[in-house]
């Protein structure tokens, strides 16, 4: 009887760690990716050599890339029991 209690508490460690390896993984892409997408906007853009994007454009297409990553950023975000006590959900 034991065994099987500690096995199952072996398992079930095992997949949340797993899960939350995948899931820090997932969250933590979006800033590189970020990054790497405003600095094209920015080489098209007004900053960059090319200047194929006019000004008011890049702009815009600067602030729908961010609300597009924030939400990413908002929806890929997981909670800890440390998060839940704050927010008084405990």
């Amino acid at each position: 009887m034991k065994a099987l209690v500690l096995g199952s508490a072996a398992f079930k460690e095992e997949t949340a760690s797993t899960m939350c390896r995948h899931q820090g993984s997932s969250s933590s892409q979006g800033l590189p990716t970020y990054m790497f997408v405003m600095a094209v906007l920015s080489y098209y853009g007004v900053f960059g050599p090319r200047k194929l994007i006019a000004f008011p454009w890049d702009t815009v297409i600067a602030i729908v890339v961010t609300l597009a990553f924030h939400c990413w950023a908002v929806f890929s975000a997981f909670r800890t029991k440390a998060i839940d006590q704050i927010l008084g959900k405990a």
